[in-house]
């Protein structure tokens, strides 16, 4: 009795310990098999194209984009077989574009293809004495132009090159433009900043007939404390007309003329 109660035991134990797991891993597969050999078959009906902030930057519309996509495909999408299709490398071919920030391919199982995007948002432009046209993001990086759309953002002109005794002054004019772009007042006032050979700034605002002498990029918060006093406490009183410039160079001063 006591054997046959041992050989119970150790048939139990085979049982839980590899029987059911063995089971477990061997229906694993086949369904996983047949849900591969399901979606093999599926074809594509429809590709949905939605973009993050196409409302705020329209540097490429939904046609555009199907028809880049296109292209890289080689062939169109509908009907075609979606395990026919790399997502991964249509990924990487939209995100190889400036102006594209994310991208994510997927499918649902009744053969709908989704590509979710969002544009890079730019904070200034370059158009320098040298014909170099291009923006700035809002990380630092360097983006393309498009001829469908310029967003409102300023345009720096004039020396915006790097020298060597100003390397990578890309760096600067960002530093320049987010202290801007993070403010409503300068953001609305901004329309051109102009660089000069020696690296002194001169915005140019977008209303008014006068310049606003900046200087070299240092000190942004206390010349733009100022400027806003300007603003705020001279202009009520006496009115822009009576101004050419506004030079806020010069540690605790606003000089005018």
């Amino acid at each position: 009795m006591a054997d046959f109660k041992k050989i119970w035991l150790d048939i139990k134990f085979l049982i839980r310990n590899y029987f059911f797991p063995m089971l477990f891993v061997a229906a694993f597969f086949f369904f996983a098999s047949f849900a591969s050999r399901s979606v093999s078959k599926i074809l594509c009906s429809n590709l949905i194209i939605n973009i993050e902030n196409e409302d705020e930057l329209r540097f490429l519309d939904k046609n555009d984009i199907l028809a880049m996509l296109t292209e890289k495909n080689g062939r169109a999408f509908k009907n075609q077989p979606i395990s026919e299709t790399n997502f991964y490398l249509l990924e990487k071919f939209l995100k190889n574009n400036s102006l594209v920030d994310n991208v994510d391919i997927y499918n649902d199982l009744k053969g709908n293809i989704f590509v979710d995007l969002s544009f890079r948002k730019p904070i200034i432009r370059i158009m320098s004495v040298y014909n170099e046209n291009y923006y700035i993001d809002e990380k630092g990086k360097k983006m393309g132009i498009s001829p469908k759309f310029s967003p409102k953002v300023p345009v720096a002109t004039g020396h915006t090159y790097s020298t060597s005794t100003y390397p990578d002054y890309d760096k600067k004019l960002f530093e320049l433009a987010t202290f801007i772009s993070n403010d409503k007042f300068l953001s609305s006032l901004t329309g051109q900043i102009y660089v000069d050979f020696n690296k002194e700034i001169t915005i140019i605002p977008r209303i008014g007939n006068f310049e606003i002498l900046l200087g070299k990029i240092e000190n942004l918060d206390k010349k733009f404390r100022k400027l806003k006093i300007f603003y705020e406490k001279i202009i009520p009183a006496e009115g822009w007309k009576n101004y050419k410039k506004v030079d806020l160079r010069f540690e605790k001063q606003i000089v005018v003329n």
